[in-house]
């Protein structure tokens, strides 16, 4: 039962530990990596331990990331105070064994501050396990590279005509994504605020490495996300019927 009226839930289902059945394949691993280097959180807290937190206005996605992790994970609705702001959903992982799992897998696969932040967190706790070495060789026609890119863009993409861009703080990010599609163009984001810390744009225009991009990412697509990566399809060949290959 919870330790107080005012918990959601009680210290065991909190904290305690839970088996690992069914982990999913290196490319659904990759596709979480992909996810958590756009719109994930490491908090740690000051009396120890802290929580991966992930949080995003398309509640399937939410969903897909749930479906895909070999645990339970909490998640709530979140709705903003202000009017023009959109709903969102979080998912959060807090158990310490499940964040010690998380974090060994998806480590080699996050980007340098991702990996540092990770790090931290699980450091945090008593007796972290040791992690990986980074390491990244996939090519975009293997399974846990097209699926990787496809979690950085259902994150930070933007997907309309004439092309697809994705703005991330993290160069090394963008950087990978150039490695795995061939090319595209990168370069600095105007800072709308002093305090805000730099950011850079890649871009992937109408050529002839933006279809085999998009093919390869596609699978991996959920809704809002698939149906402006159809349209853009669409556009760059006319009369071409989208769907999943």
């Amino acid at each position: 039962m919870p330790k107080s009226l005012k918990a959601k839930q009680c210290r065991s289902c909190t904290y305690d530990s839970t088996a690992i059945a069914n982990e999913p394949d290196p490319a659904r691993l990759a596709w979480i990596a992909g996810l958590i280097e756009g719109e994930g959180t490491f908090v740690r807290r000051r009396s120890g331990g802290g929580i991966v937190r992930i949080q995003m206005t398309d509640l399937d996605v939410i969903e897909k990331l749930a479906e895909h992790l070999p645990f339970t994970p909490r998640m709530w609705s979140y709705t903003p105070s202000v009017d023009h702001h959109k709903p969102s959903w979080i998912l959060g992982i807090q158990r310490r064994d499940d964040l010690f799992w998380l974090v060994q897998k998806i480590h080699p696969l996050l980007s340098e501050r991702r990996r540092e932040a990770a790090a931290l967190l699980i450091d945090n706790f008593t007796n972290p396990p040791d992690l990986a070495t980074p390491s990244w060789s996939y090519t975009l026609s293997d399974p846990p590279g097209a699926a990787w890119a496809a979690g950085v863009v259902e994150g930070e993409g933007w997907i309309g005509p004439p092309h697809l861009e994705v703005t991330s703080t993290d160069l090394d990010v963008l950087e990978r994504l150039a490695q795995l599609a061939g090319g595209g163009s990168i370069g600095a984001v105007k800072r709308s605020r002093e305090n805000h810390r730099p950011a850079h744009r890649w871009q992937l225009y109408r050529k002839g490495l933006l279809l085999p991009f998009l093919d390869a990412i596609r699978p991996w697509m959920l809704s809002r996300r698939a149906g402006a990566v159809d349209r853009l399809i669409s556009v760059r060949v006319p009369g071409l019927e989208p769907g999943v290959p």
